[in-house]
């Protein structure tokens, strides 16, 4: 399973306009009917009016990288541009199911 784990500084008084635009794109309904997702979620930080969470999780690092080239990621991404200050930490880890 790949595990992704990325926290995203959003432009000073822009979470809700981006959380908003987010919401009707429609996207993290989108990635999760995606093929091999496990789970996506798009959360705002309790901590930091400024800062979005994005948790997701992938069966297999093709899976990952499908939806990360994926049309709808690109949308993404051009949310991110507009939105995004600063990418203060995104990580990928490939985790074994334990029985």
């Amino acid at each position: 399973m790949i595990l992704y784990c990325g926290e995203l500084k959003i432009k000073a008084g822009k979470r809700s306009e981006y959380i908003e635009a987010l919401r009707k794109a429609n996207l993290e309904d989108v990635f999760r009917r995606q093929q091999g997702n496990i789970f996506y979620y798009i959360t705002e930080s309790v901590t930091d009016d400024d800062t979005v969470v994005v948790t997701d999780a992938w069966e297999t690092k093709n899976d990952f990288d499908a939806h990360v080239s994926s049309d709808e990621c690109k949308i993404w991404f051009l949310l991110h541009d507009e939105f995004v200050e600063k990418d203060i930490r995104g990580d990928t880890f490939l985790v074994e199911k334990s029985v």
